[in-house]
């Protein structure tokens, strides 16, 4: 009797020919080569990409702290020193308080301690954002060595372009304003370094006010603080 041969090839049926008592083996023996190249031709499927979970930072402070800021050491950043200056020390900032925070951990005043590490432009809760208690909020960052103040970075992630003031502070408490005036920061994430000449005073400690936006669902976030001058030696 002859029999229709079937395979299944690839999760596909086929219909290879009318068979007679040979039987399955005795056909795919005198047919081999052509049964194998069909088998070889049909395609292996590929496996759909896994794709990563979107990020969890959000403006609603998740359960878990984020990651810790990184802490480099003061003494890292120091140059060669200048007889007539001192030692270069550029840092960032070892702890912080502010007039307000939206939560704690998350975007708390520690957030602008140690390096940037916002992944970019947004409300992303690895940086300071205030509770908006007051039209003008502040962030104070303090360093580990205390230096004659040249320079200062405001790293500003969320909404930039907001600081209207920057204080220094010496190690005795006295604030000293070091700028008073528009932000010209319009780039996103931003940095805002304003020009000062060398003070001839001690700075430990830098505090950044910001004018806050209006808009309910709009923060002047600050991700970093650097400050740079000349430890005496």
């Amino acid at each position: 009797m002859a029999r229709t041969l079937l395979l299944v090839v690839g999760g596909v049926l086929v219909a290879l020919c009318s068979c007679s008592s040979i039987g399955v083996a005795g056909y795919y023996v005198m047919n081999q080569s052509a049964i194998d190249g069909m088998m070889q031709s049909i395609p292996t499927p590929t496996p759909e990409p896994t794709r990563p979970s979107p990020s969890t930072i959000s403006r609603t402070p998740t359960v878990a702290p984020s990651p810790g800021p990184v802490q480099p050491s003061p003494t890292a950043t120091g140059r060669s020193a200048d007889p007539q200056r001192g030692i270069l020390r550029e840092q960032w900032a070892t702890a912080a308080t502010a007039s307000s925070e939206f939560a704690s951990p998350q975007f708390s005043a520690l957030q602008a301690t140690g390096m940037p590490n916002t992944p970019r432009c947004g409300d992303f809760e690895t940086a300071w954002a205030s509770a908006k208690k007051n039209p003008i909020e502040w962030i104070e960052v303090k360093f580990a060595v205390p230096v004659r103040a040249t320079g200062v970075v405001v790293y500003e992630t969320f909404r930039p372009g907001r600081v209207v003031q920057i204080d220094l502070r010496e190690p005795n408490g006295t604030l000293h304003t070091i700028f008073k005036g528009k932000d010209p920061t319009t780039t996103c994430p931003g940095q805002f370094s304003p020009q000062f000449p060398q003070t001839s005073f001690l700075v430990n400690a830098v505090r950044v006010y910001v004018e806050e936006p209006t808009e309910p669902e709009a923060y002047a976030e600050i991700d970093a603080v650097q400050l740079i001058g000349y430890e005496p030696t």
